[in-house]
């Protein structure tokens, strides 16, 4: 999703237009079409159009630093909200196919096992999924 919604995004804001409605229903399509809701994307398009609104904004190159700085400080955590040091932990990831779960699932073990290093065990529902070995 990460990259899709990456693609999209730097579409959306390649040139110094101006954030109009249009712009906001393209960014809401986009959003939409990456796998975020109705609701959360309802949401963060209301927030960026108010901070925007407060912030006399209204190209979309600023308009990107917004959504960034939402999206940044909503998916924020403290340092020491789940200590996954001294904590058994499951993660569970879900998606559409095709989204690259099966990815994400084989870096964030790369990057735990390297951070820790300790053995993973990571069952994955489906054994048959083919996966890259370079996208690891």
């Amino acid at each position: 999703m990460a990259n899709f919604f990456s693609k999209i995004l730097n579409n959306l804001f390649q040139s110094d237009r101006v954030a109009d409605e249009e712009f906001y229903e393209e960014l809401e399509e986009a959003m939409i079409q990456s796998d975020v809701s109705y609701p959360s994307c309802m949401r963060i398009i209301d927030a960026v159009k108010r901070e925007a609104d407060r912030k006399g904004v209204n190209l979309t190159k600023d308009v990107q630093k917004i959504l960034k700085d939402y999206l940044l400080d909503t998916m924020s955590v403290d340092e020491d909200y789940y200590n996954f040091e001294k904590e058994k932990s499951i993660i569970s990831v879900i998606g559409v196919n095709g989204v690259g779960k099966t990815t994400s699932i084989g870096k964030l073990a790369y990057h735990l096992k390297k951070k820790r290093e300790k053995k993973l065990f990571l069952p994955l529902p489906i054994p048959s999924v083919p996966v890259r070995l370079n996208s690891l």
